[in-house]
């Protein structure tokens, strides 16, 4: 059985072979796939009735603010420097770290665990993520899942 090598298409398929072979081979289709790049995200982003902020610039996340529930009180906590990555086509971020957490009934700050990921939508207007923090004072908030929009 004999492969079909390139100079053999025009002689089996005919002019319409050779017409889309030379499509593909100029990279006409191209342009489109670049098009559908996704933009990366810049500004400030805000959501979940004003309990979560992001302010993003460049490659990373400068300021993460996060206002949650502890218990019979909230909580308030942030995060600086988060790296961004284009992953499979999408703009994305996680971290695990320890952030100083504030509590409005006047207990003396601590330090909280501080779990946060997100993707950027395709245009960049807005983020979906979750996140969970993990406090000695209110215990956990478990997975909150959050969106915010520019």
């Amino acid at each position: 059985m004999r492969t079909l090598t390139r100079p053999d298409l025009p002689k089996v398929y005919g002019m319409r072979a050779a017409l889309l072979t030379a499509i593909a081979i100029s990279g006409v289709a191209v342009p489109a796939a670049a098009a559908a790049a996704p933009t990366r995200p810049d500004g400030t982003y805000t959501g979940g009735r004003g309990r979560i902020a992001l302010t993003v610039s460049g490659r990373s996340i400068d300021l993460l603010a996060i206002d949650f529930r502890c218990g019979e009180t909230r909580g308030a906590t942030s995060v600086n420097t988060i790296p961004i990555k284009r992953v499979r086509g999408r703009w994305r971020f996680s971290i695990r770290t320890f952030g100083l957490a504030t509590y409005d009934d006047e207990h003396p700050d601590e330090n909280a665990r501080v779990t946060v990921s997100g993707t950027f939508s395709r245009s960049g207007k807005s983020v979906v993520g979750r996140y969970r923090i993990r406090s000695p004072y209110c215990g956990g908030t478990g997975e909150v899942q959050w969106r915010a929009a520019h």
